[in-house]
């Protein structure tokens, strides 16, 4: 079966004068799988080597608050699977996934979310994660290829 999902990325902007950020996240919601997941970055090396003047202290409070955050609208939503797939529960849901990704001045916020449809949203999320941060997408092959047209 197939499960429509929607998902956002977790953007990191400690500088909102200059409008640069870093992908740490991904967030994804599936009513239909009746799931709510996310995945943020631990390692901080990318953090430290994007902003190499911030203090790294920053990025970690920042995304445990913002983990912290997401885990409390996970319950809300966990409580809202319990009800119908369709109706009331699943209003709010969306609602409460709207609400997440809505634009906000933040240092760490869910940008504009995005549609997808899924065998699994588990596996969705890994990929998403594996992809939009891992940057999986840049194998050997393409990395030499920048270089190359330098």
């Amino acid at each position: 079966m197939k499960h429509a999902c929607r998902y956002a990325l977790v953007r990191f902007m400690p500088y909102p004068e200059t409008g640069e950020f870093a992908n740490v996240g991904v967030v994804v919601m599936s009513p239909t799988a009746r799931f709510f997941g996310y995945k943020l970055l631990d390692r901080v090396g990318r953090i430290t080597a994007f902003f190499d003047e911030l203090d790294v202290t920053v990025y970690k409070r920042a995304r445990d608050t913002f983990r912290d955050e997401l885990f409390r609208i996970g319950q809300m939503i966990e409580r809202a699977f319990i009800g119908a797939v369709n109706g009331p529960s699943a209003e709010f849901v969306n609602f409460a996934f709207d609400e997440l990704s809505r634009p906000r001045e933040a240092i760490i916020y869910a940008d504009t979310p995005r549609g997808a449809i899924v065998a699994d949203p588990r596996i969705a999320l890994e990929e998403y994660f594996d992809y939009y941060v891992g940057r999986s997408f840049a194998t050997p092959s393409i990395r030499n290829g920048w270089s190359s047209n330098a």
